[in-house]
């Protein structure tokens, strides 16, 4: 799971192997084998729910909305095609004015490097 960790930190994520532990013991990731060892094994599919479940928290969403937003991204059925197009949306919105905002700060940053 170490592996894992550091291929996530090579992402930009600041997740460790506990973390990743935690996220199984809560429920929201599932690891889907383990070496003869007993070592967790990831595969990419959790990698891109632990990449999901980190986006969103940095987005300041909550553990239970985090977890009913995996849920709903995880179902396929078309009754719910709808309903995780206008989550995806919501979720992409937040993200634009994220990135609006974090570009705003670095135009101030720099003004503050160059000085008066």
């Amino acid at each position: 799971m170490g592996e894992a960790a550091e291929r996530l930190r090579q992402l930009g994520l600041e997740v460790s192997a506990s973390q990743i532990r935690k996220l199984e013991r809560e429920g929201l990731l599932k690891i889907p084998a383990r070496t003869e060892g007993n070592y967790r094994v990831l595969d990419e599919e959790s990698l891109k729910r632990i990449r999901l479940i980190e986006g969103l928290r940095w987005l300041g969403l909550s553990l239970p909305t985090i977890r009913q937003v995996v849920e709903l991204l995880g179902r396929r059925t078309a009754a719910t095609e709808t309903e995780r197009r206008e989550l995806i949306e919501h979720l992409d919105g937040k993200i634009g004015t994220r990135i609006k905002r974090l570009k705003d700060l670095s135009s101030v940053l720099s003004e503050y490097h160059t000085g008066p």
